[in-house]
């Protein structure tokens, strides 16, 4: 049984327990304290082949995918096409040119911030709808989505001039400054 077929079968199941009293939807026994439904079994084996093959994807990722962040950072400057499209929308909108890339930063700016609410739309629904139980699917459909705010992070820093190691480090110094201060909670960017 292939696992797409495996995956379709145990969402059309556990769509048939929304409201669930105990009684399985196949064969009505109560199961609350059984673990030899058929039905269950099909869950936790589906659930088991979704894991197993997440868990091989991280690894062969981690094996073969080590890279610093300055070296995503080139690979990812590699793909922008936003400093073209910006060259021809200043040539549009405005005379004269974009000399300090202004309308790049803005075009990243507003794409780092739909990738991020990406993230939290999926969320927000899996909690919604799911009760912040995720699938493995829907892990990485959120790492993805990780991924393109991570690329806009990556051309944005370089924007302006700072390579991702830099700006990480940074980061990591004002969170010990915080610490330290034990000032971690609280607001405001200078505390």
């Amino acid at each position: 049984m292939s696992i797409d077929l495996i995956k379709r079968m145990v969402d059309m199941l556990k769509r048939l327990q929304v409201g669930w009293d105990g009684n399985c939807p196949i064969c009505r026994v109560n199961h609350l304290h059984e673990f030899n439904c058929p039905l269950l079994a099909l869950i936790a084996e589906a659930e088991a082949i979704g894991l197993e093959n997440q868990d091989r994807e991280r690894k062969m990722f981690q094996e073969t995918k080590t890279m610093t962040l300055n070296e995503y950072q080139q690979k990812a400057l590699t793909t922008d096409s936003y400093h073209d499209a910006a060259d021809s929308y200043v040539d549009l909108r405005w005379a004269g040119s974009d000399v300090d890339g202004g309308i790049a930063k803005l075009l990243h700016t507003i794409g780092l911030v739909g990738e991020a609410g990406e993230v939290a739309d999926k969320i927000k629904k899996n909690y919604r709808d799911k009760q912040g139980i995720f699938s493995p699917e829907e892990i990485l459909s959120i790492i993805k989505e990780i991924g393109d705010s991570t690329w806009y992070c990556a051309v944005l820093a370089n924007d302006f001039g700072w390579t991702l190691n830099d700006v990480a480090e940074l980061n990591i110094d004002k969170l010990a400054i915080r610490a330290q201060n034990k000032t971690i909670h609280g607001s405001g960017d200078d505390r």
